[in-house]
């Protein structure tokens, strides 16, 4: 499914990080990790994480990494609370590869009670394979080149990135070049994509669609004193192919705002992404400050501000803690909608899916770390609360009655492992 899933595949590079002991020429170093994530009443996703590292002679190195993602629960179809009950159907968690006939998988109707938000069950996995391998070019240029895939039971996805690193001579500034691609399938389930902006009762299919997804990254980073590192970057992104959810809708009202029938979402088939980054780590004694503030903009209208803050604070015998505090912000999609207008002229594109709507979120958490048997245990947990306009000016009639954006409450846990060797 597409509700929880990162789609930037691209190449990434951290501006700044904290010191930390390096591997020595010809060492292993294994990373394990378990994350749990779970929205309180909506999806849960377990995902086992696992790599290994290889460092290679003359600074070489190589890593592979997979991932594993069983994602349960549910999730908003897109349509709105209205003033009677509503009834759901739709294809289970099973793709057409299976081989399966689709009728034998459609899952139950789904029935929500008058004054609550459409909320669906689903079921899906997805497997995940990420290879790098990285090498100096020159005495001050490194390369790095990166390949991806995954697949899921309705969307394939292959990548790759290419990063280069220049540092100056005296090693106190840092120039990063980073860009990749993805090529992914979408195989929704149920015979393929709907016809945009249709009646959700017509069951007329148009089998698979490609989506190509570009991203590009500036950054330098620069070392201002003996405690203090800064980092700055921009990036840019285009997407471009099929990029409507297929499995969501958007609710048609009549006069009173009473909801009346269902039509498949349309979003535009192409989309820029643009993101300036800013962050900071300052040593004190021991204890380091993080903070970092990212702007983003797109041409579907959505703007974002993104501040996060975090302070590793040095226990004895090499433990420590690092609380966390991040805040989110962003404005709606400008096709985001409550929902359309029985009779009235269809627009080019539409979308009721709560994550392009106005909202914002809080995070707050803990991580812990100590050494264990040679290595680095840690454990972390987050709490994030989302917020949107739950009673917005645009509602209409009986709408105004009911919460239009539930705040959504995440528990978030993760337990890691990390050892060279």
């Amino acid at each position: 499914m597409q509700l929880i899933r990162n789609r930037l595949r691209t190449a990434t590079c951290a501006l700044l990080a904290v010191a930390g002991t390096a591997a020595a020429e010809g060492d292993w170093k294994a990373d394990g990790a378990i994350l749990g994530y779970s929205e309180a009443g909506r999806t849960s996703v377990f995902e086992p994480i696992a790599s290994l590292k290889r460092n290679l002679p003359n600074g070489q190195f190589l890593t592979g990494k997979i991932v594993l993602d069983v994602m349960t629960g549910a999730s908003p179809n897109g349509a709105m609370p209205t003033d009677h009950a509503q009834t759901f159907t739709g294809a289970s968690g099973r793709s057409r590869r299976s081989g399966q006939n689709e009728s034998e998988h459609r899952r139950a109707p789904t029935v929500v009670q008058a004054g609550d938000m459409p909320i669906l069950p689903f079921h899906d996995q997805r497997a995940s394979l990420d290879l790098d391998y990285g090498r100096p070019l020159f005495r001050t240029l490194k390369a790095d080149v990166s390949g991806h895939a995954s697949i899921e039971s309705d969307y394939v996805s292959r990548g790759t990135s290419l990063t280069f690193n220049w540092d100056t001579p005296n090693r106190l500034t840092t120039f990063t070049l980073a860009g990749g691609a993805n090529f992914d399938l979408v195989e929704p389930i149920g015979g393929g994509k709907p016809i945009a902006l249709n009646l959700n009762t017509d069951s007329t299919r148009h089998g698979s669609a490609d989506k190509t997804v570009l991203d590009g990254m500036f950054g330098v980073s620069r070392v201002l004193s003996r405690r203090w590192l800064v980092g700055v970057n921009y990036g840019y992104g285009r997407d471009r192919g099929y990029l409507t959810e297929p499995y969501k809708v958007v609710s048609i009202l009549d006069p009173n705002g009473s909801t009346t029938a269902y039509r498949y979402e349309n979003r535009p088939d192409l989309r820029s992404r643009q993101s300036a980054f800013f962050t900071s780590a300052y040593q004190l004694r021991q204890d380091v400050i993080h903070i970092s503030y990212r702007y983003y903009w797109d041409t579907w209208g959505v703007k974002s501000h993104t501040a996060d803050v975090k302070y590793r604070y040095e226990l004895p015998h090499s433990h420590y803690l690092e609380p966390n505090l991040r805040y989110y912000s962003q404005s709606a999609a400008s096709f985001f909608t409550y929902g359309l207008m029985d009779g009235a002229p269809l627009p080019h594109y539409a979308t009721s899916d709560y994550r392009y709507g106005q909202m914002a979120s809080t995070t707050i958490g803990l991580k812990y770390g100590i050494p264990v048997s040679g290595g680095d245990f840690n454990i972390r947990a987050e709490y994030m609360r989302q917020t949107g306009k739950s009673h917005p000016s645009q509602a209409v009639g009986v709408q105004k009655d009911f919460n239009l954006f539930p705040a959504v409450n995440v528990m978030i846990l993760q337990i890691g492992y990390s050892r060279n060797f």
